[in-house]
């Protein structure tokens, strides 16, 4: 499994899959495990209690990187629905442990955040956050305003409301028409070179293209952010 492959490494790799087919095509079934599952082994609905969250929690903790912040390796993702969870695990139990463990990952984020035009990078290619893919997604920059919103509100510290705050300015100017419709992305393709100038080269480029399509649940995702940032 890929996260990205550039397209001139993309044909290497269809070629060498297609081969992996055609030489393995008539034992398939054999090789593959089973993928349904009969109606028997279907697990039984339970009722839904504060277990779940425990037990998300529990499974998340061990993922932590002590080190650099966040969750796995490289290429190292923000995840900010488990970031959420943790907060509000902490709101509930005062648990300084995960708490730190939250403001560790988010000050480490921030090496992701574009300082200048507002909002996050994608994800990190390396695990110490130094190396961002540059694409910004609609439905990753809602969901981290909200997380930097409410590490302000738990511990005061404004770096979280400046990179909440900037991120909105991003979402607003750049993310949306202003008016009644969030846009999906903005593009990564050539855009290392335009990110890599400095301040003063910049206004000279064109800004990385937009994709204008609207997407109903990343727009969810944004004006629920934006009305946790309005209360």
């Amino acid at each position: 499994g890929y996260t990205f492959i550039p397209p001139e490494q993309m044909i290497p790799v269809l070629e060498q899959v297609a081969e992996y087919y055609n030489q393995n095509k008539y034992k398939l079934d054999t090789i593959l495990p089973e993928t349904s599952q009969p109606e028997s082994a279907v697990p039984k609905k339970k009722e839904v209690n504060n277990d779940i969250a425990k037990d998300v929690v529990n499974e998340i903790l061990p993922h932590y990187d002590a080190k650099n912040g966040g969750f796995g390796g490289e290429p190292k993702f923000p995840m900010p629905d488990a970031l959420k969870l943790l907060l509000l695990e902490y709101t509930k139990n005062m648990d300084d442990r995960i708490l730190q463990i939250v403001k560790t990952t988010l000050d480490s984020m921030l090496g992701i955040f574009d300082y200048t035009a507002g909002g996050f990078f994608r994800y990190s290619v390396t695990a110490d956050w130094q190396n961002p893919h540059y694409e910004k997604m609609l439905d990753v920059n809602a969901k981290l305003m909200q997380v930097y919103v409410l590490a302000y509100e738990a511990t005061g510290n404004a770096n979280y409301r400046d990179a909440a705050e900037k991120t909105i300015k991003y979402m607003t100017d750049t993310l949306s028409n202003g008016k009644d419709r969030f846009y999906g992305s903005q593009d990564a393709d050539g855009e290392a070179a335009y990110y890599g100038k400095n301040q003063g080269e910049r206004g000279k480029m064109p800004m990385p293209a937009v994709d204008k399509n609207v997407y109903t649940d990343w727009s969810c995702s944004a004006i629920n952010a934006f009305i946790d940032a309005v209360i």
